[in-house]
């Protein structure tokens, strides 16, 4: 269990200045161990890296303090019976078992615990090197209730859905996030169906996914972001951006090896009443609109003349000059009823096979029930529905 904090390292220093006579002394407390218990990268070192990951890039994760998942995207040929992954922690913490420790990966992911400098917290991670993930077909079935870590977990709330797809081999892959987590900052005491993203067990066919744009009380008020669209996309949402740079809350992407060339599935929509700005202000005469697109971009980009991983961010995920095909749904009209979407990718560049095959590529899915709910600008009780989705590629049989 990992304490909840925002990150600070928790340092308290005291002087005391005592006085008597002509004798001056100061005193200072002794320093109070940090209680965060946190991987915040992990990092493979092997002779020549692209016998095992597609680039040199791959070598690396950051891990983002929510997550629990640490995966290495390696090539098929690779060999995962005795890799040591090294950790970089937060300071003073320790893991079990030992950083750069030879373990077999073959048959799963390894089980770590990291412990705070005082003891007193631990956290566990599972680590795994996984060939791509094929993405095609999603129909939301696979679904857990996580706990947020800014709850105690003595209490029992604090829980919301969260999403996970279950591969050929019938392992887990992560995939999919949403704002939850973040909401979270804002009614800490929510049931996980008053988030804005939760499951419904009477999907099209099956579980499907009910997004909800929600208010934010008092607290998003002041902040000015009063609400909370409901979304879910490919990629992770880092939650220690949502009171400062929402923007870069959303991390877009995954890795992704095949030419996409439609985008379908079944939705249900219907705006709110009242659409507000993010002054909580009335607009008159404006209705709500929800948003479904995929973004298909290329993950590298030239740093001081070295090629760097990049992802799209909420600023940018659909004007990056990285972008190489965009298939968005723009005739998204309010309905009661299952209606089935299909959506072609209009490429805006080239796509390179030397470059696809080594996983040059990343793929995002986004769905939100109000467009502008980035900028904190839509109607509370807009709601989108959406199962049963499908990205078509060039080497897929309809």
């Amino acid at each position: 269990m990992k304490k909840g904090s925002l990150g600070s390292r928790q340092f308290l220093p005291i002087i005391i200045a005592c006085c008597m006579g002509n004798l001056v002394t100061s005193c200072v407390k002794d320093e109070e161990l940090n209680s965060e218990c946190d991987i915040e990268s992990a990092y493979v070192h092997t002779a020549k890296a692209t016998d095992l990951f597609f680039s040199e890039n791959d070598t690396i994760v950051n891990v983002l303090s929510t997550a629990n998942n640490i995966v290495f995207y390696v090539r098929r040929t690779a060999d995962l019976t005795s890799l040591s992954p090294l950790f970089r922690l937060t300071e003073g913490a320790t893991i079990s078992p030992e950083s750069g420790s030879a373990h077999d990966f073959s048959h799963g992911p390894v089980v770590y615990t990291v412990t705070s400098q005082d003891g007193q917290w631990t956290r566990q991670y599972n680590v795994q090197f996984k060939v791509n993930p094929n993405l095609m077909d999603f129909d939301f079935e696979n679904y857990v209730l996580e706990k947020s870590r800014y709850v105690s977990e003595k209490e029992d709330y604090g829980f919301y859905y969260k999403w996970n797809e279950i591969d050929s081999e019938g392992k887990v892959m992560d995939y999919w996030d949403s704002g939850n987590a973040g909401f979270t900052l804002s009614n800490s005491k929510a049931k996980a169906e008053e988030y804005p993203t939760m499951m419904i067990p009477d999907g099209y066919e099956g579980a499907g996914v009910k997004l909800i744009t929600r208010s934010t009380g008092m607290l998003g008020k002041t902040f000015g972001k009063p609400i909370a669209a409901g979304n879910l996309f490919i990629g992770e949402f880092d939650v220690m951006q949502s009171m400062t740079n929402t923007l870069k809350t959303t991390k877009f992407g995954r890795p992704f090896d095949r030419k996409p060339m439609k985008l379908t599935g079944y939705y249900k929509y219907k705006p709110g009443d009242v659409f507000t700005d993010k002054n909580f202000k009335t607009i008159e005469n404006r209705t709500d609109s929800g948003s479904i697109y995929s973004v298909f971009y290329r993950n590298e980009m030239k740093v001081n003349d070295r090629m760097e991983k990049m992802v799209l961010y909420g600023d940018d995920v659909q004007t990056n000059p990285n972008i190489v095909a965009l298939a968005k749904f723009d005739d998204l009209k309010p309905t009661d009823e299952w209606t089935y979407f299909e959506i072609e990718y209009k490429y805006r560049q080239g796509v390179d096979e030397d470059i696809l095959n080594k996983l040059g590529y990343n793929l995002t899915v986004v769905f939100s029930s109000s467009r502008s709910g980035d900028t904190f600008e839509g109607a509370v009780g807009s709601t989108l529905y959406i199962d049963k989705v499908r990205i078509i590629c060039d080497t897929t049989e309809e």
